[in-house]
């Protein structure tokens, strides 16, 4: 059976390992006054949204791997104001958590506060069949609210990490 199992993956390839295949690089936008390291081509949009307080943009980041794992990472700029940060509190950060699984019918299964200079929070959760944990951050920086998403198949979740932990901000850059 050992030896049909093998010459099977000499025809049709390896066996699937749990980590990405694509290379990852540094992504660094200037605009987004960011970079974080993804694994593939990097895509960009943006979306307009009218508001009470004016026309905002959303621009997002992203990319999936080979794997299907998806890693986002969008801001809004609110132009107006010189900074958005009181908004970094526990009522804001439920809503946006809790609108966020709502949408994908995901359960919060931790929460932690980041530690930084600016208020934010990470989430994991897990898709109802269980097969995916998305991994989430928020904060307020200035006048900006920044998301990085990390969604990815369970045996990938280190790769969700490997991408929430090289998002940095751009030094020396006033937001």
């Amino acid at each position: 059976m050992l030896a049909l199992i093998l010459a099977a993956l000499s025809v049709f390839g390896t066996l699937p390992t749990g980590q990405s295949q694509s290379s990852w690089n540094t992504f660094t936008s200037s605009e987004g006054r960011f970079s974080a390291n993804m694994p593939g081509e990097v895509m960009t949009s943006t979306i307009i949204t009218n508001t009470k307080e004016g026309r905002l943009l959303t621009h997002m980041t992203s990319t999936t791997d080979q794997n299907l794992n998806e890693f986002m990472v969008s801001w809004t700029e609110y132009p107006d104001q010189k900074s958005i940060e009181q908004r970094g509190n526990d009522r804001n950060f439920d809503r946006v958590r809790d609108a966020f699984a709502r949408t994908r019918d995901l359960t919060v299964f931790q929460e932690t506060l980041l530690t930084s200079s600016y208020p934010g929070r990470a989430y994991s959760m897990k898709t109802s069949d269980g097969d995916r944990i998305i991994r989430m951050q928020v904060f307020f920086v200035k006048n900006r609210f920044y998301q990085l998403n990390a969604d990815t198949r369970v045996v990938d979740s280190r790769a969700g990490e490997k991408f929430l932990n090289s998002f940095k901000l751009l030094p020396g850059t006033l937001i």
